[in-house]
């Protein structure tokens, strides 16, 4: 059974099989930053503000309409001891605002994302993990770390609300957090 198959496809395909042809390919976040629907977001504690032993401060993170691919985690932090929980379902009242960032500032899609740092929390909510992340460290180092390792992603459904927790447990220290998504149906698995 022959296809019916446009002529410049056809020659494309056959110059691909023959070797004369290649196709130059990109990552998701490329072609994401490009169609303007990569997010980013910082919240920081810095000097002046620090994250004090006994004190957690807090980042909700509410999807909107669409779900959420987190491709990116990066904490900077100066300090003995923090340790960084994600809650499903917090209860909360007030938080500052925070901007959502988008690297495409041509054509940016908006985002459906709300972000607030150090609201009051009632209820923490479930925790995501059996267990805290831990960073360690001397109080006069500065140490960063990629908390979700290349090539793995974590989804988050659409109309969602999430809270990123972190406590200093030895005395205070500063803090800073980096998160990095796309939002919108992912492709796979593919649905006919």
């Amino acid at each position: 059974m022959a296809l019916n198959v446009p002529k410049h496809i056809a020659n494309l395909f056959s110059g691909l099989i023959s070797g004369l042809r290649a196709i130059n390919v990109q990552s998701y976040n490329e072609s994401n930053v490009k169609l303007g629907l990569q997010y980013y977001l910082k919240a920081n504690w810095p000097t002046g503000d620090v994250i004090a032993n006994g004190t957690p401060r807090n980042v909700i993170f509410q999807t909107g309409s669409k779900p959420v691919i987190v491709k990116t985690r990066i904490v900077s932090y100066v300090g003995e001891e923090f340790q960084l929980e994600i809650f499903v379902n917090p209860t909360f009242t007030g938080g500052a605002t925070k901007v959502v960032g988008n690297y495409n500032t041509v054509n940016p899609v908006p985002t459906t994302v709300t972000v607030l740092k150090d609201a009051t929390i009632t209820n923490d909510g479930t925790p995501l993990d059996d267990e805290p992340d831990y960073y360690y460290g001397a109080t006069t180092g500065n140490r960063n770390a990629k908390a979700i390792p290349d090539g793995r992603e974590r989804i988050i459904p659409a109309n969602s609300t999430f809270m990123v927790k972190v406590s200093s447990n030895v005395g205070s220290g500063r803090f800073s957090y980096f998160l990095d998504w796309y939002e919108g149906e992912p492709d796979l698995p593919a649905v006919e």
